[in-house]
């Protein structure tokens, strides 16, 4: 099953509080997405893959804080123990997540 928008919106703040932001990078149109793998004990798994890289000033500099923010997320707080275990599993689980990154 799909997260649902409430979930996700707790996901996409929950790295956005890893990932920070920088200076300039909203006015600059930076953006990243963002895929990677969790196990069912909510551990990052594999390598983190970003793409869909925008902003021509500060988007790759955002796309390396990405990355790293996926897996800091992962011990901060309760980490990614808040997306429900029922919709681990499918097409469209969280055991792979793709999700955007835009600082505002």
């Amino acid at each position: 099953a799909s997260l649902s928008n409430t979930e996700m919106g707790m996901l996409i703040a929950h790295l956005n509080s890893c990932i920070g932001k920088f200076p300039g990078e909203a006015e600059d149109g930076a953006s990243v997405v963002v895929t990677f793998s969790l196990t069912r004990d909510y551990q990052v798994v594999g390598e983190v893959e970003v793409s869909e890289v925008t902003g021509p000033n500060t988007g790759q500099f955002l796309a390396g804080r990405a990355k790293r923010g996926v897996q800091q997320c992962e011990n901060k707080g309760a980490g990614y123990s808040f997306l429900p275990p029922e919709k681990y599993d499918g097409a469209t689980g969280w055991n792979r997540i793709r999700v955007p990154i835009r600082p505002n």
